[in-house]
């Protein structure tokens, strides 16, 4: 008794998701160093950057980093053992 070849499933196809990073790149986000303790004083000595290049060529850091740790509660450590905040405007 000879039983058929079952013709292969055709494999699922993941769902392609827009790399929403490509729109990021070019908006500008600011720094805020964390060591400030008085909060005006650190807003007032805050660094504003064109884009997250600009942001990780100042911290010394890859630009994948900046695009994790851009949200709430996160912090980059620079190259120069200080730790920052980045947040987009």
């Amino acid at each position: 008794m000879k039983v058929k070849a079952q013709p292969k499933p055709e494999p699922i196809k993941a769902i392609q998701q827009p790399d929403f990073r490509e729109l990021d790149i070019h908006v500008p986000h600011i720094v805020y160093d964390l060591s400030i303790e008085n909060i005006e004083e650190r807003r007032a000595k805050a660094q504003r950057f064109e884009n997250v290049a600009q942001v990780a060529a100042f911290l010394g850091v890859w630009v994948e980093t900046v695009f994790r740790n851009r949200i709430p509660k996160k912090r980059i450590k620079a190259i120069n053992d200080r730790y920052y905040a980045v947040r987009k405007l």
